[in-house]
């Protein structure tokens, strides 16, 4: 601070000390800096006496610049002196003028008046900067300007130029500039500088090398590998590669060493070469030599309390049970949390709540410990220490950040109340489930976002359950995609949704409509779905537009949902046209998260057209016609099924029953069934814990009509092509000699698989293989008829089914099956192969 004090009345000064100090942040512009709080100011302000006023004020060593100094100051004679506005005075003068205040003399006040002396230091300084001979696209002026730590108003000193230089070369590096050349030229007549830049070309990674490596590859098409743990990046196709920086490689080698530590080479190093420039120095090869090291392995496992504690409440033995680290594993990190977290779970499952972030010291909640002790070799015991706390239960749920959502919409995916346990699994799942909405998205990251903690109440056996969410602007979104199918031939689809619909939220004002549904301030937060899905396709064609309410009456888990479609599909077959055109309601009552019963009406114009002249009389393609089918339909759905590419111990049955006009009205009377199960049984795991699976699968349908009548050609049931019998075309089972489908009023079919891995990748930081190609040996038979006791010859067919799901595309599942009969009849049309590409 700037200390002042004032003379006696015989005239004697007292010189004030003035402490210069260092300009702080490296971004700051001068070598050294004042400060400014007189020690004289600091006795009036406490009152001993009034602030004097000030009389004159005169100035020493400004030169030419008195002026201008004057001008600056806000403190004027007249004044009352002020502490703060005399500091505001000092940082002004020597941020924008570079002028230092050497010493002060204040005469002793009389009558309330006084007389300031300053003593100034003018720096040599340049009013203007300038950036000259780059490509502003790259770095902006104000780019540059907060890059070294200047304001467009500023004055430079000659002192600051090579700083300024080094932080201009810095900034341009940062952006892959690596030879940037930069030179300053002071331009006294003008009172400026430049800054002459030559950024040269951008340097980019263009090829990335690895040697020493055994254990991880280099490269790997799913899966961890090291191309894919560096920062930097060669590109690919028509995306170049990542810009080079002074960082990169040291980042390249703490994320490769990071995860060699990972899967248990705690000794690996990654050591980098030197960087070889091509291609005019716009291109660098990087090379990185890696001593991988040993592996260390697990010696001994155990879970102990916490120093200080007493005994665990629950069985040791029982608690040990849980882990599967075993001696001898790889020390790989994965492998440890995956045993912490089983034993978070098994406490978390009896109210042993954690700790919410923040909250230390509070001995009633759950907390544990990882111990590494090295051992003998290269082995490591992994001890778990634990402090058990206290079961609590839960006191309140709480909901906070839903702008728009509705309370009911996000509680209804919480399956724990007030007064329950507070599992911790259970809260997990409910997480997940809200997350699966994906109503909620981080406004910043534009990710899922769903936050939820266990929070101490006044009562240390009770908690209340907290849930965060963020709603990011509008929950629509439109999906361009396509495929291909063996049953429906190529298409391309657009997908337009809208998710936590709201019907009755309407826009506050008509004039405003139209921002407030895009930013999702209207329509939004009851959490129903509304859907628009086209999908032209060469020989399928489908459009629908659906409304659907999960929760109609607001009840929770055990709901009545509601949906709606209205929908126009197309089918173009050789030896005929179909379409249809309806539209359907459909309430459903859920009973726990597997089961549910639904029941609704339908409402279809069914239309035939186009006929081959060659159709066969009597087998329904004597006349083209169009017809209303007007129907009811009943049925329960189950399922435990959690992934639908590898399902392992789970089931599904469904059966609907539908009966076609009657009191319904319509051109049509029959009532028919469908019935459709799987089970899914788990063989074992193999040495990466894959799964083998045995699976059944089956269908059956029938519809029953009067004596001398039978079901309208286009409502029949058909066997052959996925989903039925593999090895036989779509409906290529039972036609007519010239090749026409017939169909029947009884249909059957069932499949039993053998499915197992093919291809897999380790992802990090999952102990599980991720399986993105699995096999399956099929058998496959079926038949219809027009009754179940009057069914034709059963069809076989057998063969080998590859199913691939890409990490980057888990949206378009690929199955291709090779299928051959092994019992078929005559003029039933084969088919070898057969691929879906996508799906409806």
């Amino acid at each position: 601070m700037l200390p002042i004090s004032y003379r006696g009345r015989r005239g004697c000064a007292v010189l004030l000390s003035l402490v210069a100090c260092l300009a702080g942040p490296a971004g700051s512009l001068a070598a050294f800096a004042p400060a400014a709080t007189p020690d004289g100011a600091l006795a009036w302000s406490q009152g001993q006496e009034p602030m004097p006023i000030i009389d004159e004020i005169v100035l020493t060593g400004a030169g030419d610049r008195e002026a201008a100094i004057r001008a600056a100051l806000s403190l004027r004679v007249g004044d009352v002196y002020s502490p703060e506005r005399w500091r505001r005075d000092v940082d002004f003068l020597w941020l924008r003028l570079r002028v230092r205040l050497e010493t002060i003399r204040m005469d002793e006040p009389v009558d309330g008046h006084t007389t300031f002396y300053i003593d100034c230091a003018v720096l040599e300084a340049f009013r203007r900067v300038l950036f000259l001979g780059h490509d502003e696209d790259d770095l902006s002026r104000e780019e540059l300007l907060l890059a070294t730590g200047l304001t467009g108003a500023q004055p430079i000193d000659r002192a600051a130029i090579p700083r300024i230089r080094a932080d201009v070369v810095q900034a341009f590096q940062r952006k892959g500039f690596f030879f940037v050349e930069v030179s300053s030229e002071v331009r006294e007549g003008a009172d400026e500088v430049a800054f002459l830049i030559q950024q040269g070309a951008k340097v980019r990674v263009g090829r990335v090398d690895f040697t020493g490596n055994q254990v991880i590859p280099a490269d790997a098409f799913v899966g961890t590998d090291l191309e894919g743990t560096v920062e930097s990046g060669d590109g690919w196709f028509i995306f170049p590669g990542t810009p080079f920086t002074d960082e990169t490689m040291q980042g390249d080698k703490i994320a490769i060493e990071k995860l060699y530590h990972e899967y248990g080479y705690l000794e690996a190093v990654a050591t980098p070469g030197e960087p070889e420039f091509y291609r005019d120095n716009s291109r660098v090869r990087l090379t990185y030599q890696i001593e991988e090291g040993p592996l260390f392995t697990v010696g001994a496992v155990d879970v102990l309390p916490m120093t200080g504690d007493g005994e665990l409440q629950y069985p040791r033995d029982e608690v040990l049970a849980l882990l599967e680290l075993e001696t001898g594993q790889p020390l790989e990190r994965t492998r440890l949390e995956r045993d912490a977290a089983a034993l978070r779970r098994y406490y978390g499952d009896r109210g042993h709540t954690t700790a919410p972030r923040g909250i230390q010291g509070d001995r009633s909640f759950f907390t544990m410990q990882t111990e590494r002790i090295l051992g003998e070799g290269n082995r490591y015991d992994v001890i778990y220490r634990i402090h058990e706390g206290s079961a609590k239960r839960i006191r309140d749920i709480l909901i906070s950040g839903n702008t728009y959502t509705q309370d009911r919409v996000i509680r209804r995916e919480i399956s724990l109340e007030p007064g329950d346990l507070a599992n911790m699994a259970e809260a997990a799942i409910s997480h997940r489930r809200l997350l699966g909405t994906s109503y909620f998205l981080d406004e910043q990251t534009r990710q899922p976002f769903v936050d939820y903690r266990f929070m101490p109440t006044e009562d240390p056996n009770l908690v209340d359950l907290h849930f965060q969410v963020s709603e990011g602007r509008g929950t629509g979104n439109i999906l361009f995609g396509g495929g291909l199918s063996s049953n429906n031939g190529p298409f391309v689809s657009v997908n337009l949704q809208k998710s936590n619909f709201d019907i009755t939220d309407v826009p506050s004002s008509w004039g405003g409509a139209f921002s407030e549904i895009i930013g999702g301030e209207a329509f939004t937060g009851g959490g129903q779905t509304l859907r628009l899905f086209l999908a032209p396709g060469s020989q399928f064609s489908t459009y629908r537009l659906s409304f659907f309410e999960p929760d109609l009456l607001g009840e929770h888990i055990n709901r009545l949902g509601f949906r709606t479609d209205l929908y126009k599909t197309f089918r173009f077959l050789r030896t005929h046209d179909e379409d249809r055109s309806g539209g359907s309601i459909n309430l459903s009552r859920r009973f726990g998260r597997d089961f549910s019963l639904f029941a609704g009406p339908r409402y279809e114009k069914v239309g035939l057209s186009d006929i081959d002249p060659a159709a066969p009389p009597g087998i329904g393609l004597d006349n083209e016609f169009t017809l209303w089918r007007q129907s009811l339909a009943i049925g329960a759905n189950w399922s435990t099924i959690k992934d639908r590419f590898s399902p392992v111990d789970s089931s599904k049955l469904r059966l609907e029953l539908r009966q076609n006009g009657g009191f319904l009205g319509g051109d049509l009377e029959f009532p028919e069934a469908d019935l459709s199960f799987g089970k899914y049984i788990g063989l074992w795991d193999d040495a990466l814990g894959r799964a083998w699976t045995l699976a059944f699968e089956g269908r059956a349908r029938k519809a029953w009509t009067s004596a001398g009548e039978s079901v309208p050609y286009t409502e029949r049931y058909w066997t052959g092509g996925t989903n039925t019998v593999r090895g036989f075309d779509y409906r290529g089972i039972g036609r007519t000699p010239g090749g026409f489908a017939i169909g029947g009023e009884a249909a059957i079919n069932a499949s039993m698989e053998l499915r197992f891995p093919i291809m897999s990748a380790r992802i990090r930081e999952e102990i599980s293989e991720f399986q993105w190609v699995r096999g399956a040996f099929f058998l496959d038979a079926g038949t219809f008829g027009s009754d179940f006791g009057d069914l034709d010859p059963v069809r076989v067919g057998a063969g080998v089914g590859v199913r691939i799901r890409l990490p980057m595309m888990p949206q378009f599942p690929i199955a291709l099956d090779f299928g051959w009969p092994l019992s078929s009849e005559e003029f039933d049309d084969e088919r070898v192969f057969t691929l879906n590409f996508g799906e409806f």
